[in-house]
Order: structure tokens, then sequence, then C-alpha cells
């Protein structure tokens, strides 16, 4: 008899502890769907589509204005630049001509002295 009625103490006792197991899964599980749902709220009331839309339209315009200027500072860099080797370059042409046709001159020069020279040997040489 003692046996028996252990064993339906052991039993009504797994069924109570079987019964709060269950009771306090339902708890947790119905706090978790309130959890969820008060996220999901604030997630949304937080942030809406047109925030999304507005910031990264900001993103694009303030990447394109930042391209643009560092662009803009290389081509005025490389443009002083070229001006600044242009004017050197004009300012030398003109020396740089009459160098050159100093060096025609000279050259022709040279080559009617060669020719002369020339003739004068060939006149000299017996034939």
């Amino acid at each position: 008899m003692d046996h028996s009625s252990s064993k339906k103490n052991r039993e009504n006792y797994e069924m109570e502890l079987a019964k709060r197991n269950f009771q306090y899964r339902d708890e947790k599980r119905q706090q978790l769907k309130d959890n969820d749902t008060e996220v999901e709220k604030r997630i949304h009331s937080k942030t809406s589509p047109k925030f999304c839309c507005w910031l990264i339209f900001l993103l694009i315009v303030g990447s394109v204005l930042l391209i643009s200027y560092f662009v803009k500072n290389i081509k005025d860099e490389v443009k002083v630049e070229f001006e600044a080797k242009k004017n050197k370059i004009e300012q030398f042409m003109p020396k740089i001509k009459e160098e050159t046709a100093k060096s025609i001159d000279s050259a022709i020069n040279l080559y009617e002295q060669t020719a002369d020279k020339l003739e004068e040997t060939q006149n000299v040489l017996p034939k």
C-alpha cells in the first residue's frame, strides 16, 4: 500500500511539475511576443521610410560635393602648372628661334667654306 501511495504521490508531483512547466513556458512565450511587438513598434516609430530616403539622398549629395571639390582642386593645380610651363616655353621661343637661325646660318657658312676648299684642292691637284 505504501508503494502504490508513493507512486500516486510521485505521479501527482510530476503532473504538478508538468503543469507549472507548461504555464511557465506559456508565460515566457507571451512575454517574448509582447517584447517583439514592442521592439517592432519602437523600430517603426523611430525610423520612417521618408527619413531613410532623405538620409540616403543627403549621403549621395554629400559624396558628390566632396568628390567634385577634390576634382576641382586637382584640376586647378594641373591647370596652373600647365599655364606656368606654357609661359616658360613662350618666353624661350624667340630665343630658340634666333639660336636655330644662327645655327642654320653657321651650317650654311661652314658648307660654303667646305665647298670652296674642296674646289681649291681640286684645282691644285694635278689631274
